[in-house]
């Protein structure tokens, strides 16, 4: 690969950085994390019955330890409810409260519709495309990282 194209990729990725400086602000005490979360449970919802904290958790493909510490702030701030399963007291099952449904409405889905119009010009292919080229270059500089200390 040619060493120009790869600085065009770094340096796609630095402005890819700054795209998150243009998204709305979130109200006081709400942070990205929460609105990420409130997506994954409603998402899941739609496919299954009870969403646990594991299931967001592999959704995101975040640890555990995060998505339950997250998740107790946001039952804290009513924008989830927590409820232990019946069948398993280790499991907890999640639910978006209408506090998290009224969030979930206007940072996510109301958002995405916005962004899909201003965004018209850019096909889907291509959309499509750059996505799975960023997950693919993640996971491989993820896999194989690069030690600079022993390279001359």
């Amino acid at each position: 690969m040619k060493i120009e194209n790869i600085k065009r990729m770094l340096d796609s990725f630095y402005e890819a950085g700054r795209v998150l400086d243009y998204l709305p602000r979130l109200p006081e005490g709400v942070n990205i994390s929460y609105i990420h979360i409130l997506d994954s449970v409603y998402t899941l919802s739609l496919k299954k019955e009870f969403v646990r904290v594991s299931d967001v958790s592999k959704d995101r493909n975040l640890p555990l330890s995060g998505i339950t510490r997250t998740a107790k702030e946001m039952e804290k701030k009513g924008y989830i409810k927590k409820v232990i399963s019946d069948d398993d007291a280790r499991v907890i099952n999640l639910f978006l409260t209408e506090k998290g449904m009224e969030l979930y409405t206007i940072f996510v889905k109301n958002y995405q519709k916005e962004l899909a119009k201003i965004l018209k010009d850019i096909s889907e292919e291509k959309l499509l495309i750059t996505v799975e080229t960023i997950y693919r270059v993640s996971e491989i500089m993820r896999n194989n990282k690069i030690d600079l200390k022993n390279k001359s």
